[in-house]
């Protein structure tokens, strides 16, 4: 399906990167591109980037992720254990089967679980996002450190920069306080003509 620059939001000062490909590529709307990294074993790094076209029927489940990796990759299905990178935040989410399980306060749970969109909270799936690929001997083994040095050295500046922000927050609290105390207090004088009886 051809989409109109308009409607993919690219203007004037756009900037567009190009790919020469050995074969023509025609992709659905559903499909994404991602870049799939395998996490080196004992290491806090990872492999070689690999480009994928992950697309999908239905909805793209953490099952239909799964699938799909396995296939590529040829890795066994119960092998790995995903994560989704955050770069503004540094941070691996681990893509699980199933949402988090929530109890409410005086109520049972029940009824089926609805399946998770990957394109939905919490991974918000698209183009260009980082999949991380960690080995394990079994599926129950999720305990995978996928963050690497680089993310605590991100995670180090974004700590910096809120706690400069407080300081300056604290500053200016500080400064607008001196300045209501060095306002010295101004007698006010009001005249009052006198309207009295006239003589």
């Amino acid at each position: 399906m051809d989409l109109s620059l308009s409607r993919l939001k690219i203007s004037t000062s756009a900037k567009i990167g190009c790919t020469v490909l050995n074969y023509e590529e025609s992709l659905s709307q559903s499909a994404s591109l991602l870049t799939v990294r395998l996490r080196l074993a004992d290491k806090r790094d990872y492999g070689p980037p690999i480009e994928v076209v992950f697309d999908t029927p239905g909805s793209p489940t953490p099952a239909a992720l799964r699938k799909f990796l396995s296939e590529t990759l040829e890795l066994p299905a119960d092998g790995f254990v995903m994560a989704k990178h955050f770069p503004n935040k540094y941070e691996w989410a681990v893509i699980r089967a199933s949402p988090p399980t929530q109890t409410t306060k005086g109520k049972k749970k029940g009824g089926q679980q609805k399946a998770i969109n990957l394109r939905q909270k919490p991974y918000f799936l698209k183009d260009g996002d980082l999949i991380g690929i960690g080995l394990c001997d079994r599926l129950s083994d999720k305990n995978i450190d996928f963050s690497t040095a680089a993310d605590d050295a991100g995670k180090a500046k974004l700590r910096a920069v809120e706690e400069e922000k407080r300081q300056r927050r604290r500053q200016r609290g500080e400064m607008g306080q001196k300045t209501n105390r060095s306002r010295p207090e101004v007698g006010i004088k009001i005249f009052v003509p006198d309207y009295g009886d006239p003589k």
